[in-house]
């Protein structure tokens, strides 16, 4: 029913306070139209605000009430109200599924137009992808830059249709140049990265190939890279050349050199014969600026803060032992040595497991207290296990990682 805030009762025209008090009033009353207006009250539940809408709408059964109003026309008046309500709520309900339609349809339109306007979209795009594919040199398309990288790594192509859509993306998706692309597939087979994988490895190799193209510039770091290693009288290696270069970036960025600088260090290099270029930070200090170097503590590159980065660099996994220096291994060793014995490492491997990570020699002392204390960690190789289960590419990886850990534990008569 609809709402009425009007505090008057329609009945007999007394003002009160409020409905709950008018509602009162009805209750209390005696005459006939009040107790009729009382009883549908008491039996519908009526709130007290909405009790004169109901006396407006069935105004003839209250102007016909009378002492002789038997209880019958008292039930016809209760399901005349009933029968109201009921239809008001079907016509709501009705009135409601069909808006529901009316939006349900509204959609359903809209979207079979925005479909249509996708698949013209589409069409239009396809058209413009035939056009620029049939416009390439047939050993620019990417059906030739496949073929030419399983010839570069020598190997069977098995998801030949797969691949040219990845590779045509080279130039509908980043719109490269067909000699661009063809540098791109190159690095992809030279680093040993899968052609399916050429979305993830894009950017670096762009940055690669943008690299590049300064290694005939003097005065720059790709071209003193080559320097390097022409006066070193060794061959580049491209996988790291990148290394290399981020590793020179890096220094110059955080010791603030200049290009002569590096120069400086290089040669130093060059005349120490260290054929290491990424241990290039370890001598900043000693060869960028000597003539200043008592004058200048900033760039005192000291053998202990070399440690401390290499044991940094060992425990969060980026290094391993046999990778760092042969001047402070031994050093770096018996650091390592102790956070071993003190279980100072990452606490998702026992201790076996991060000696083998990390290539960490073990000495008898080692072995004894991680025979004993080695089942009290938890095994990072255990839950990777159990967590591969269903995935064979990941399986076979896995067992070859515990091959080679197990011939590491049977060097030391553990396995």
């Amino acid at each position: 029913m609809g709402q009425n805030n009007d505090s008057t009762c329609r009945l007999c025209g007394q003002e009160f306070k409020s409905a709950i008090v008018m509602k009162n009033h009805i209750v209390k009353s005696t005459d006939c139209k009040h107790q009729l207006l009382a009883y549908v009250y008491e039996q519908l539940h009526i709130k007290c605000k909405d009790l004169n809408s109901y006396v407006e709408k069935y105004q003839s059964y209250f102007d016909n009430a009378t002492e002789e109003f038997s209880c019958v026309n008292k039930g016809n008046l209760l399901e005349k109200i009933r029968t109201d309500v009921r239809k008001e709520k079907e016509e709501r309900d009705y009135a409601k599924r069909q808006a529901i339609e009316q939006r349900k349809l509204a959609r359903h339109e809209a979207d079979l137009k925005r479909l249509a306007e996708l698949q013209e979209e589409r069409d239009i795009r396809k058209r413009l992808e035939k056009d620029k594919m049939e416009s390439l040199n047939v050993n620019d398309r990417p059906k030739a830059l496949v073929e030419e990288y399983h010839n570069l790594v020598q190997t069977k192509c098995y998801n030949f249709m797969i691949e040219i859509q990845i590779v045509k993306g080279l130039y509908t998706k980043y719109n490269l140049q067909p000699d661009v692309a063809h540098k791109v597939i190159k690095y992809m087979a030279k680093m040993g990265y899968k052609l399916v994988n050429l979305n993830y490895k894009i950017d670096e190799a762009m940055e690669f190939v943008e690299i590049c193209k300064q290694r005939n510039e003097p005065d720059t770091i790709p071209y003193l890279i080559g320097y390097f290693y022409n006066k070193i009288g060794l061959k580049p290696s491209f996988k790291s050349f990148m290394k290399e270069y981020n590793c020179i970036k890096s220094s110059m960025l955080a010791n603030n050199l200049t290009i002569e600088q590096v120069k400086n260090v290089l040669n130093g290099m060059i005349k120490e014969k260290v054929q290491v270029l990424l241990w290039f930070d370890s001598k900043v200090a000693k060869y960028a600026n000597q003539a200043k170097k008592n004058d200048d503590p900033v760039h005192n590159y000291s053998e202990e803060r070399e440690i401390n980065e290499n044991i940094q660099e060992i425990v969060n996994g980026k290094l391993t032992v046999d990778k760092v220096n042969t001047e402070i291994r031994p050093k770096c060793i018996a650091i390592l040595k102790q956070k071993f014995m003190n279980g100072d490492f990452n606490e998702n491997y026992n201790y076996f497991e991060w000696a083998f990570k990390i290539n960490l020699p073990m000495d008898d002392e080692m072995i004894a207290y991680g025979e004993v204390y080695n089942n009290r960690r938890n095994s990072r190789f255990n839950k990777l296990g159990k967590q591969i289960i269903g995935d064979e590419a990941k399986a076979n990886k896995y067992r070859e990682v515990m091959n080679k850990y197990h011939n590491w534990l049977a060097d030391y008569g553990l396995y």
